[in-house]
């Protein structure tokens, strides 16, 4: 089954739809590009709200996108997560696990936009895995080529540490041949289509023919990981 793992498509939740009209077409239009699994990821601000608001937010956005979508909603698998911003305390926040994907330890997390990455937030990020026994999920990964620059290889190969890219970025021949080699060493990298909405962010429907060279390579091995991976954790009757 083909799965979108990085998506905002609960209604109201942060900057995806704001009407469950839109959550649902959205949820259709991936639909006729034969996608069926989606990892919903609304934006977590620990600073904002607590884990338990959170959920009880997220369970009543999944509430109205089931009643918006109808039939089409008992034909996909959505696995409720969250997009969790890195910041001070992030590490320690209790009930943090809970916004893990589910059946899994892969929590999906975000660096603040800014000009250079803060040495702090890499301690929150050890203190992650080594302390609470999970695995971060980095959304956005083409979007910290100029916090690590010459090192962004490195950083692709952290170990216990999974990275989530967009199809588009792959259009840029150096990020493509930064993600070709991680994945031939073994980085754990899943495609997201980061849809926000129908209009100035719609989620994006690729097909393979819009790659050549490293770039295919990177898309083929990367859209089968993906797909394998969450139609995994469907079989297994995680949701």
């Amino acid at each position: 089954m083909k799965a979108d793992a990085h998506i905002h498509l609960l209604p109201g939740m942060d900057s995806g739809p704001v009407y469950d009209g839109v959550a649902a077409e959205m949820l259709l239009r991936l639909y006729e590009a034969r996608v069926r699994i989606f990892v919903a990821t609304p934006h977590f601000f620990s600073d904002r709200e607590s884990v338990a608001e959170f959920l009880c937010r997220r369970r009543l956005a999944l509430a109205r996108l089931r009643a918006a979508s109808g039939k089409h909603y008992r034909n996909v698998h959505l696995l409720p997560s969250a997009e969790v911003m890195l910041m001070s305390g992030i590490s320690t926040l209790e009930g943090l696990p809970s916004l893990a994907i589910p059946g899994t330890n892969l929590l999906p997390v975000v660096f603040p936009i800014g000009d250079a990455l803060p040495a702090p937030l890499m301690r929150e990020v050890a203190h992650l895995i080594h302390h609470r026994g999970l695995c971060p999920l980095f959304c956005h990964v083409e979007r910290y080529l100029p916090f690590f620059g010459d090192d962004f290889d490195g950083f692709l190969a952290m170990n216990h540490a999974a990275f989530l890219i967009s199809p588009h970025a792959l259009t840029s021949a150096s990020f493509a041949a930064s993600v070709a080699k991680a994945v031939r060493h073994g980085a754990r990298v899943f495609l997201g289509s980061n849809g926000h909405d129908l209009s100035l962010r719609p989620p994006s429907v690729e097909v393979e023919g819009d790659y050549v060279g490293a770039a295919a390579y990177a898309y083929r091995t990367v859209r089968r990981a993906t797909d394998d991976f969450f139609t995994s954790l469907v079989r297994r009757g995680i949701r």
